[in-house]
């Protein structure tokens, strides 16, 4: 009969249950890491919320509020004083046509007329410097007589015009012709402070263009 080899058989056995074993240890070992690891990711997760909560919280407290813009809101304009009405009419008078009569013309001035209203003008300067010195050098004295001039015209008409308002509030008047038409009050007043009240009188009525003469 053939002899059996015993010890092969019992190395084989052996070392099949030693692999056995290896193979039990290494399953249990990864049983064992899994929730190490399962518990460490948790921890990591908690300490990074609350990380991110602490960062947050800070930043609210340090944002200042932002103060709300204001509308800026402009002062009241400074107004200015409206213009003086002119005393003299007859200037005015230059630069319009009889509106009731004749229709608007529109064209430029020609070089001839700006001639005629420089000396009108010259002469207004002439005739208010000359009442102003007459004003002057009569303050002592009160012998001569006063008139009142209510404006200087070129046209006859305007002149006619102002004649007739005078008369309507009682005042006759004439006019001279020296290179403009001029209104004169036939009343002769012995005192400037006559001629004075008579003035206020009939600018109480509209009429703000006459001024003190001595002829």
């Amino acid at each position: 009969m053939a002899q059996r080899d015993y010890v092969k058989k019992t190395t084989k056995k052996k070392n099949k249950s030693k692999s056995r074993n290896v193979t039990k240890s290494k399953s249990n070992n990864k049983s064992r890491t899994m929730p190490t690891i399962m518990v460490l990711l948790a921890i990591t997760l908690v300490v990074l919320f609350a990380a991110i909560l602490y960062v947050v919280s800070t930043n609210k407290k340090d944002a200042k509020p932002v103060p709300p813009v204001k509308n800026i809101t402009e002062g009241p304009q400074s107004t200015l004083p409206e213009k003086p009405e002119e005393r003299w009419t007859y200037l005015k008078e230059l630069e319009k046509t009889d509106t009731n009569q004749l229709p608007i013309n529109r064209q430029p001035i020609t070089h001839q007329q700006n001639l005629e209203r420089q000396q009108i003008l010259n002469d207004f300067i002439n005739d208010s410097s000359q009442v102003s010195s007459n004003s002057l050098s009569s303050n002592n004295t009160t012998t001569d007589d006063w008139y009142l001039q209510c404006g200087a015209f070129k046209e006859h008409a305007n002149a006619e015009s102002a004649k007739a308002k005078l008369a309507m509030l009682g005042f006759n008047a004439s006019i001279v012709n020296d290179k403009l038409y001029r209104v004169f009050v036939d009343e002769q007043f012995a005192s400037k402070i006559e001629a004075e009240n008579a003035k206020k009188r009939l600018e109480s009525n509209g009429i703000l263009d006459c001024i003190l003469s001595q002829k």
